[in-house]
């Protein structure tokens, strides 16, 4: 058996998309609804 490896990279996280994450965060609404919802 060999020793095989999975090389990860780090995130490609833009600083648009942690305030987004950010901002439902401290709305208090982590689901598909709220204030930043419009996925259904």
């Amino acid at each position: 058996m060999t020793d095989a490896q999975i090389f990860l990279s780090p995130p490609d996280v833009s600083n648009l998309e942690k305030e987004a994450v950010n901002r439902a965060m401290n709305s208090g609404w982590i689901a598909p609804l709220g204030p930043e919802g419009g996925f259904f």
